[in-house]
């Protein structure tokens, strides 16, 4: 992936239930509004949000998590560590949690870099 992290570090991700660290990267078109996200922002179809994600215990390469906006809604994908499909996700697996963030589906710029060690 060549598009640009837009966080100076890996954060903490609350995905899948253990802690991960996460680079986020988004359609570099997208980016300007993502950076300045408010609940009312919108995205055009085929905007990617890109969450690549490590096990923080072993650095491990993790799974990579996407969000795509379509026409009508957003879909939510699982990808191997190479970026090659695994699935796309159930819905009670994403949109429960994404529902409430505050630019739904949208967390917006995670402002907590990894802690330092």
């Amino acid at each position: 992936m060549t598009w640009p992290a837009l966080t100076p570090k890996p954060f903490v991700s609350q995905h899948l239930g253990e802690r991960h660290l996460a680079v986020l990267r988004v359609s570099p078109e997208a980016q300007p509004t993502y950076q300045a996200l408010v609940p009312d922002s919108s995205f055009g179809p085929g905007t990617l949000f890109i969450e690549t994600l490590s096990v923080e215990a072993t650095g491990a390469p993790g799974p990579v998590l996407a969000l795509e906006r379509t026409e009508s809604d957003w879909r939510y994908w699982l990808l191997h560590s190479d970026g090659t499909v695994d699935r796309e996700a159930r819905p009670d697996e994403c949109a429960p949690c994404h529902a409430a963030a505050p630019a739904a589906p949208l967390f917006g710029v995670p402002n907590r870099a990894e802690p330092s060690r």
